[in-house]
């Protein structure tokens, strides 16, 4: 299933790549904000979810006028709750997308790619206890979500979004069950087109 997932998102972008159209060229560069709202996901842990946020930065590469690569930079704080521990595990997270911008104007756009994480700090907030050791250095999965941008000045736009990360390997370096990161967010911040 993992396989034939990569296949159908490399042979996406390869005709993505392929296209040629009036902006191609176009580079944009964008910070954000955002609410997050993460989980861990196991068959066998029953986890409440924790609200924190992220903060980040991207640059938007516009193949045509439809299609663009969005990499971005985000300091994403996640976390779970479960019976009398709080987790709270900090990433270094990079999303790269394709963006597909829709509508009469292309201000709405929905994205789809994968992230990886690298694992900046983990802790039991309820014990004060440094747990960096037991999870997994890096983690990894899909990425996607769907904005909106609102022109506020020539070559800026104000855009709001849903992000969301859906981690595919075990975040534990030992365990005898699979868990997952699981990330919605609520993002907002400013986009600044280059040329």
């Amino acid at each position: 299933m993992k396989k034939k997932t990569l296949l159908s998102l490399a042979l996406i972008l390869g005709i993505c790549l392929s296209t040629n159209a009036q902006d191609k060229g176009n580079i944009e560069l964008g910070g954000q904000i955002g609410l997050n709202i993460s989980n861990a996901a196991s068959s066998d842990r029953s986890a409440d979810s924790k609200v924190s946020f992220n903060v980040g930065a991207f640059a938007d590469f516009y193949i045509n006028d439809r299609w663009s690569i969005k990499p971005k930079v985000i300091y994403d704080r996640k976390g779970w709750s479960e019976d009398i521990t709080d987790f709270k595990v900090n990433y270094i997270t990079v999303p790269i997308t394709a963006n597909y911008h829709f509508g009469g104007t292309r201000r709405w756009y929905f994205n789809f790619g994968g992230y990886i994480g690298v694992l900046a700090s983990a802790e039991d907030t309820e014990f004060g206890i440094d747990l960096k050791d037991s999870f997994k250095s890096t983690d990894f999965g899909l990425a996607f979500g769907i904005g909106h941008r609102f022109p506020i000045a020539d070559n800026v736009n104000l855009f709001v979004e849903y992000e969301g990360q859906s981690g595919l390997v075990n975040i534990f370096e030992e365990s005898s069950e699979t868990v997952r990161n699981g990330r919605s967010a609520l993002n907002a911040g400013l986009v600044f087109l280059l040329n």
